[in-house]
């Protein structure tokens, strides 16, 4: 069925590299959850999948572009506290210093 559509719309099965079928729509639908961010749990049951593992390691496909993104974008360590993202060297204090064991 998906076959006879990809030919209506001038596709050439024959000419991809990877199969056109039920399971290639679920896995661009569940790699295109986890690029946009959608949490793996909320992926997983859109999937109906039993496990998350299931849904991470066979169903989520990332290319080099998301994992460049990663790369070149980290998150900010520590934004919740100004004291060492602004540039402060000191860490601010958690009261154990003075604890002696």
């Amino acid at each position: 069925m998906i076959r006879k559509d990809l030919i209506q719309a001038g596709g050439e099965p024959e000419k991809l590299r990877r199969r056109c079928d039920f399971h290639a729509l679920r896995v661009t639908m569940v790699s295109h959850l986890a690029i946009n961010g959608v949490p793996l749990a909320i992926a997983q049951k859109l999937a109906r999948h039993s496990t998350p593992v299931l849904t991470a390691n066979a169903y989520t496909e990332l290319g080099l572009n998301e994992l460049k993104k990663a790369v070149e974008a980290p998150p900010v360590l520590g934004a919740k506290d100004d004291s060492v993202a602004d540039g402060n060297d000191t860490a601010p204090e958690t009261g154990t210093e003075t604890e002696t064991y």
